[in-house]
């Protein structure tokens, strides 16, 4: 019976946190970001990186945030509240160990006023507070494309 109980618990966590990266990338492409709020642990970061062309597999951060209210800033108030996007998440593997889990997905993303494509990948941390929240959050930009 414990184990039939372990794997409910583990499959709950999955659904759980499938809603987190599901529910951030519907409130971004709604245009409601400040309702990702609820989605962060107070202290969590949030990092977006590049790949470079270069083949070498390097990778250059652009950003790093810090804290529940300059992540939730960011996408209400800065760079990021300026251009609305579409994204769209798939390809999910979630990895549950007790409270903690992480997870990765990729991404396409349109921006909605351009028409451009976005390919990414996120690579998320997640921690149990009364809810499941990101705690680690880095999206990697693989390319980006002009529509057509």
């Amino acid at each position: 019976m414990a184990e039939i109980a372990s794997r409910i618990e583990v499959l709950e966590a999955r659904i759980a946190i499938a809603d987190v990266v599901h529910g951030y990338a519907f409130n971004i492409r709604s245009g409601n970001a400040a309702a990702c709020e609820k989605l962060f642990t107070e202290d969590a970061v949030f990092e977006v990186r590049e790949r470079l062309l270069s083949g070498t597999g390097i990778v250059r951060t652009r950003s790093t945030l810090t804290g529940r209210a300059a992540i939730v800033a960011y996408l209400t108030d800065g760079a990021a509240s300026q251009t609305r996007l579409c994204p769209l998440i798939q390809n999910l593997i979630i990895r549950v160990n007790g409270r903690e889990a992480s997870c990765s997905s990729a991404m396409v993303a349109f921006v909605l006023s351009t028409g451009m494509r976005i390919l990414g990948e996120y690579e998320d941390s997640f921690r149990y507070q009364d809810d499941w929240r990101f705690c680690y959050r880095i999206f990697t930009i693989l390319g980006e494309f002009p529509a057509g």
